[in-house]
């Protein structure tokens, strides 16, 4: 970080009437500083940027007066040459000066007189006034209150970041961002630690910084029992995984965290599987969308003892060959074989795993292999067995090592054969099926992301089930492939909601959509609003076929009967993009992507009883 040698001081002559923070605060804060900094004088922010109708002079006072052109002033780095005029084309000169290699504007923290108890009192009362005002100013964007942040810009840079600092959450720091053009050019964000950390933190670009503070955050006592952590899209390095796999190595609760569609490569990847060694609270953690090459991977996989979602497919353009064999009959008929044998298993699977989890990674496999390998219709039965052998033993452990211990299973899935195949042959195309995935045994499914947004959006017991229907239906069917699994899960969520006056109730959770949309990232017209238009019209579709073992399942007493409950009318796609796009969706939702592109724009760095688990 290198320190600015050069500062200028600047007389402030503009005085708001009624403001929230005051203008004696401004002027006790810059005298403070001032005071308790010998031999510096400390720069006004808004002599950063030049003032419509005034000059300012070489002491570096602004005067009233009609320029014919700008004098510029030049902040100098005291440890290089570098230097950067503002005034005219100032935007453009900062940009410059922002990529260069050997500097950067950054603003160096108080010295330690500056940090005395009167000084951070005094901030936190600024930060007071300052929470106060950007609340009213959010409220009612034309009011006066607008006015008395722009007093924000006539505190020193330092004091300025120290409130910043102190503001308790990233969420109140871009708000400050949102209202003031000077945060948005001197300050960062991301340099402290939040006081209150969010469980969903995606796409803010927080870097490697961001990460790190972060994890200072989570290893603090007031942070005990936090669920979940997203930080995907945040452009995080090997430096915030370091930060995080720290973080987690000290005793870190967290049960679920993403790191998805970031930039860790196999340094990252090390330090996190270093972590997992001793780690024992993370059941789910997410690293697909990275740089992590197989050797990382590999070391992840040796070491995890939680599930760790290492790929993630993406929807088709096309249906594959497999999908379309016998015009996807053939796929729908095992499908709803295999669901059969793992739902009369009686024992033989494991009985602390999720029964619906294995179902849909046995679903999986079976997709994923028949996608890399030919369909030949005598091999169908032998890779359904075999299928939920590996997804038995990838439920936790991951190496093939593991079918050994699943020789009782095996031998019970050759019996469901009717002797057509062997334990031996079970096991065989257990191996083959492993090998060809690699990988992609480790891929999220669409019940993977159906309880995610089940937590975010309110479920109840009767809203699980019908939405765990809603899932096994479309993914039983051929015609659904050309969706994501998020978009799968998201629609599920959404037509769960539909059937409380047939006695579904679901829980009232606060702008659910928005949550829904915020988690899933999917676009409502082209991707959220045409699957939930096709789900629903499957739904009716499907009503009343008491002959598919699908049906019969989901009409038991422990799942609610929900595949009694009568459909509703199925709606186009126009009525769900206004339903999901309606104010609820969008009003609170909005305010996060305004953040979100400030935070991109201006980041130096931003180039159920019956055995069915719940969410």
């Amino acid at each position: 970080m290198q320190p600015i040698g050069t500062r200028v001081a600047v007389n402030e002559r503009r005085l708001v009437q009624d403001s929230t923070i005051s203008s004696h605060t401004c002027r006790e804060a810059r005298s403070h500083v001032n005071k308790n900094t010998p031999g510096h004088t400390y720069t006004s922010t808004a002599a950063c940027s030049p003032r419509k109708g005034r000059q300012q002079t070489t002491g570096g006072a602004w005067i009233a007066h009609t320029p014919t052109s700008v004098a510029s002033m030049k902040f100098c780095s005291s440890s290089s040459n570098c230097s950067v005029s503002v005034g005219v084309g100032n935007k453009q000169c900062l940009q410059q000066f922002w990529s260069g290699t050997n500097s950067r504007l950054m603003l160096e923290p108080l010295s330690p007189a500056g940090n005395s108890p009167r000084t951070l009192a005094l901030a936190r009362r600024i930060v007071s006034d300052c929470l106060s005002t950007m609340r009213t100013v959010q409220a009612s964007p034309n009011s006066s209150s607008t006015r008395s942040l722009k007093m924000l810009e006539d505190l020193p840079a330092e004091l300025l970041q120290e409130i910043m600092d102190l503001l308790p959450t990233f969420g109140q720091r871009a708000q400050l961002f949102l209202v003031s053009s000077t945060a948005v050019h001197l300050l960062e964000w991301r340099s402290a630690p939040p006081l209150q950390l969010s469980e969903e933190m995606g796409g803010l670009n927080l870097g490697d910084l961001g990460a790190c503070a972060v994890a200072v955050a989570g290893a603090k006592p007031q942070h005990p029992v936090m669920g979940e952590l997203s930080l995907g899209s945040n452009n995080i390095g090997n430096a915030g995984a370091i930060a995080i796999s720290a973080m987690l190595r000290d005793g870190c609760t967290i049960r679920r965290l993403s790191l998805r569609d970031n930039a860790i490569g196999d340094a990252g990847a090390h330090a996190l599987a270093a972590a997992l060694t001793v780690n024992r609270s993370l059941v789910e953690l997410d690293l697909w969308g990275n740089r992590i090459t197989g050797a990382g991977k590999t070391a992840l996989l040796a070491v995890a003892k939680c599930k760790l979602f290492l790929e993630l497919e993406m929807a088709p353009c096309q249906p594959s060959a497999w999908v379309k064999f016998a015009d996807g009959r053939m796929r729908a008929v095992l499908f709803e074989w295999i669901s059969h044998v793992q739902t009369c298993a009686h024992g033989a699977l494991d009985s602390n795993a999720d029964p619906q989890d294995l179902l849909f990674r046995t679903f999986s496999f079976i997709d994923g292999f028949f996608i890399c390998k030919p369909v030949k219709r005598a091999e169908l039965q032998l890779v359904g067995v075999a299928a939920t052998l590996a997804a038995t033993s990838v439920g936790i452990a991951n190496t093939l090592h593991e079918l050994h211990r699943n020789d009782d299973l095996a031998a019970w899935l050759a019996s469901v054969t009717e002797g057509a195949y062997t334990a031996d042959n079970v096991k065989i195309a257990a191996r083959r099926i492993m090998k060809v995935l690699g990988c992609k045994l480790h891929t999220p499914t669409a019940y993977t992301f159906l309880r995610r947004y089940l937590r975010k959006t309110g479920w109840t017991q009767e809203s699980f089930s019908i939405a765990n229907y809603l899932t096994e239906l479309a993914v039983m069917n051929g015609v659904f492939s050309q969706y994501s699994p998020q978009a799968l899960a998201a629609a599920a969520a959404v037509l769960s909601r539909q059937y409380t006056s047939q006695g579904i109730g679901c829980k009232n959770m606060q702008n659910w959509k928005g949550n829904l949309l915020h988690c899933s990232r999917l676009d409502v017209t082209t991707e959220l609003a045409p699957c939930v238009a096709a789900l629903s019209r499957l739904h009716a579709a499907e009503h009343g076929r008491e002959y598919r073992f699908v049906n019969k399942k989901y009409m038991w007493h422990g799942l609610h009967m929900v595949a009694k409950i009568k459909p509703n009318p199925p709606a186009d796609v126009g009525y769900f993009a206004a339903y999901l796009s309606s104010k609820e969706a969008t009003s609170a939702d909005q305010t996060v992507a305004d953040w979100h592109n400030e935070c991109w724009r201006h980041t130096p760095d931003g180039s159920p009883t019956s055995g069915m688990g719940s969410p």
